[in-house]
């Protein structure tokens, strides 16, 4: 396996591109975390996780988690402080946070809930799908509605 190392800056311009030339885009809610935490976020069954309001601390404490791994190289296929990709950084956040997520992006399209652009929140799994296929191309955490 060949390991590319990408400037974060170049990285992140290459998501904010992303977000601007894609048409489609899904948005999925955190879903009810305490009810996961509880289960141990088992979602064996790909049932849908209806979108609530969380506390603003916890989505506050997943946002700066992240936040706090910024500068992590890109490695494809990854989810270690090694570094990461899209999926893999969603995957190891949640995971500190003992919420379970799908470990690939491809897996998103069976999890969570389609929530209008209106009501996204910070700390919800944005899934973004690809131009010119309906299919999942990338996954990232909102930080910053607007």
């Amino acid at each position: 396996m060949i390991f590319k190392k990408i400037n974060p800056l170049i990285l992140a311009i290459v998501i904010a591109l992303s977000i601007i030339v894609t048409y489609f885009i899904t948005y999925v809610s955190l879903g009810d975390v305490n009810s996961l935490q509880e289960s141990n976020g088992s979602n064996a069954n790909n049932e849908l996780i209806n979108p609530i309001t969380t506390n603003d601390s916890l989505r506050d404490s997943i946002v700066n988690f992240g936040k706090g791994l910024l500068g992590k190289p890109y490695v494809e296929a990854s989810c270690s402080l090694d570094g990461f990709d899209c999926s893999g950084f969603v995957y190891y956040v949640f995971q500190h946070y003992k919420i379970q997520v799908p470990r690939s992006s491809s897996q998103f399209s069976n999890f969570g809930k389609e929530i209008p652009i209106e009501s996204v929140k910070k700390g919800d799994i944005l899934v973004f799908l690809s131009p010119t296929r309906n299919v999942i191309g990338h996954v990232g955490i909102v930080t910053n509605p607007k």
